[in-house]
């Protein structure tokens, strides 16, 4: 089971896209004992540490790790964040417990700071004292119509950086998307995919992931659909459990909590609904080989976890017509 904790609702940016926008900002407000016999009896194999910026709360991260190793728990451990408060410290105690890190940028100085404020400099400074200290981070790209003409020149500044693991999502604020826009984003993707495998004859392979087709040796002919809910599950910091930590703001989607535990019938009907397929346009060409759309991204915007929007569909058939002639 993947575990994911808000460490924070806090951010130091104010990212123009951001989904969590001005609500409720606070830390964790339960006891970490009670976290700790969650944990205990659940057995998570994974935990990432997630925000708001999650370095907001060091000492919390601290808190946890250090419980979970003085009690020898198996767990690895990973976190998302914007890069911009790490230090030589923080980078090394990454490294020393294991962390893997998952650094948002968006491309180069300029595509960066059109909606992440001017953090470009600090987040590059965040990637080479991640890189000293031996944690390869992968980068998180967020693609919008502002910069999917951009997207190539982006992708390739970011392997620059000496990142070889790329994931590119799209704004999933911003709607409706046009084809001009999908138009420019094949375009881009066309040229991204024919460098990938020029990269992948070179032996100097990287991975793209686009959020449920990822280009890699064999890795999309093996995906399998996110487990929602019952392998997959999120810790808000009021101590509510989600199904996913895009769900923390939707309470009726919630699992139960820490003091009372999971809410057994909950966790059995995601886990039904979740088996079921995608209900999308019978005559798709590309349902034999989408995997997915986002379940809350679908919750989000049609109500339903199993029913994708009209924008999603159009962004996904995109991906998949270019990414069909790769898949080997």
């Amino acid at each position: 089971m993947y575990l994911t904790l808000i460490t924070t609702r806090n951010c130091n940016l104010k990212c123009k896209y951001c989904y969590e926008g001005n609500k409720k900002k606070q830390n964790p407000q339960y006891k970490l004992e009670d976290l700790m016999k969650f944990i205990y009896f659940y057995k998570p194999n994974s935990i990432g540490f997630f925000g708001g910026e999650p370095l907001m709360n060091m000492d919390y991260i601290k808190s946890v790790v250090n419980e979970i190793r003085k009690r020898e728990l198996p767990i690895r451990f990973g976190i998302t964040t914007n890069g911009t408060l790490i230090t030589d410290e923080i980078a090394g105690y990454l490294s020393a417990n294991g962390f893997n890190a998952i650094v948002s940028i968006d491309g180069d100085k300029e595509t960066h700071n059109q909606n992440r404020g001017n953090s470009y400099d600090d987040v590059i400074k965040g990637i080479q004292l991640l890189q000293k200290y031996y944690i390869n981070p992968n980068a998180r790209m967020t693609v919008n119509r502002d910069n999917v003409g951009k997207l190539y020149e982006n992708y390739l500044h970011i392997l620059s950086l000496g990142i070889d693991d790329v994931a590119m999502c799209w704004d999933k604020m911003q709607e409706p998307v046009s084809h001009n826009d999908m138009q420019m984003y094949q375009a881009q993707l066309k040229l991204i995919f024919d460098d990938w495998k020029l990269r992948r004859f070179a032996d100097k392979q990287v991975r793209i992931n686009l959020m449920g087709i990822t280009v890699f040796p064999e890795a999309a002919k093996n995906q399998t659909p996110c487990l929602f809910g019952h392998d997959i599950m999120a810790l808000d910091v009021d101590g509510q459990i989600y199904p996913c930590h895009m769900a923390i703001d939707y309470p009726e989607l919630s699992m139960g909590n820490l003091e009372k535990g999971l809410d057994v019938e909950k966790i059995k009907d995601y886990a039904k609904i979740t088996g079921q397929n995608f209900i999308c346009d019978p005559m798709c060409e590309s349902k034999s080989i989408c995997h997915r759309v986002c379940y809350m991204q679908n919750y989000i915007r049609k109500g339903n976890i199993l029913i994708p929007s009209a924008r999603d569909c159009f962004i996904k058939r995109t991906e998949l017509d270019i990414a069909k002639g790769y898949l080997i």
